[in-house]
């Protein structure tokens, strides 16, 4: 009776893969956004996406891409009157509750099936039959915990974006005189040697 073998190459993410994983990921960076809910509205608001690629590909090892939001046609917003909130960045003329707030998603990817087990998607699976021929099968896998979550990290961006828009930094904001009072104060003991730590006074 014929018998099939099956192999799991860890083939490379193709472009298509690459666009979906880059889809999750941009789901999973707004879900990060907590100012986005439902109970909060914006009467002027503008946004930029930017995507940075660096690959380990011989024909396109660096690649970036990015979209500023823009004013929406006059005939839609007479349609859709919330739309008319959308601007360019930045701002012109931003009031004085205006703020700049941005998050920046890093990921790395070293196995391309242990990222298409993480996101859900098919794995590759090559089918051997015993006359050799061969059927490349898409399977997708339960997740599995031990994978953890890649080198994935979320981070405030908000200063990058506002130099990037040409704005100043935001104001340092001043220390509290009652958090400062209630600062401990530190000095060195000195029975301590230079690997103990300081005491507070």
């Amino acid at each position: 009776m014929p018998t099939s073998r099956k192999q799991v190459p860890n083939t490379a993410l193709a472009g298509n893969e690459v666009r979906e994983v880059i889809r999750l990921r941009c789901d999973e960076l707004l879900a990060n956004f907590g100012i986005l809910a439902p109970n909060i509205a914006f009467s002027r608001l503008a946004f930029s996406i930017r995507i940075d690629l660096h690959v380990d590909n011989a024909f396109a090892r660096d690649h970036s891409i990015g979209v500023d939001s823009r004013p929406v046609a006059t005939n839609i917003v007479a349609k859709r009157p919330e739309l008319a909130a959308i601007e360019a960045p930045p701002l012109a003329a931003p009031s004085a509750d205006s703020a700049v707030l941005s998050l920046t998603l890093d990921s790395r990817i070293d196995s391309p099936n242990a990222e298409r087990v993480r996101l859900g998607l098919p794995v590759p699976v090559v089918t051997k039959a015993a006359d050799g021929t061969r059927q490349v099968e898409h399977v997708k896998y339960p997740p599995d915990p031990t994978l953890g979550d890649a080198d994935v990290a979320i981070r405030d961006s908000s200063e990058e974006a506002r130099a990037a828009w040409g704005l100043p930094p935001m104001p340092a904001v001043p220390e509290s005189p009652v958090a400062a009072a209630a600062a401990p104060v530190y000095e060195a003991d000195p029975l301590d040697n230079e690997d103990n730590a300081k005491v507070p006074r």
